[in-house]
């Protein structure tokens, strides 16, 4: 059976035992809904928890559909890449814990062993 193919059987059901298949989007779906809220919202947030002046007033532009969608993609460029690598760093670390990467660093594993059908 093809390497790769075994390894990639290894983390899909690793990934679905620890519900990562769930909660991963579901994260993803949360940033997409609340940065356009918070954009809409901010003026009364910073008007009620913003300490400032009396007689200061906040006046935001109406985004347009385009500006809240580049927004809301540099929020999952930022944010939702360390989500990304936070939840699958701990491969690594588990890795090491069960003695499986050893298993894989003493025998290297070639690319084109990779990629062969």
């Amino acid at each position: 059976m093809n390497t790769f193919l075994v390894l990639f059987q290894k983390e899909w059901r690793e990934n679905i035992r620890n519900f990562k298949i769930l909660w991963i989007p579901l994260v993803f779906i949360l940033f997409g809904i609340t940065e356009p809220v918070m954009n809409y919202y901010m003026p009364q947030i910073l008007s009620s928890v913003g300490n400032l002046p009396e007689g200061t007033v906040i006046e935001f532009p109406s985004m347009t559909s385009e500006q809240i969608l580049m927004s809301t993609i540099s929020q999952y460029q930022l944010i939702g890449m360390l989500v990304v690598i936070l939840a699958f760093s701990g491969i690594i670390s588990r890795e090491r814990k069960n003695g499986t990467a050893t298993l894989l660093y003493v025998r290297p594993l070639s690319f084109n062993r990779l990629c062969r059908k």
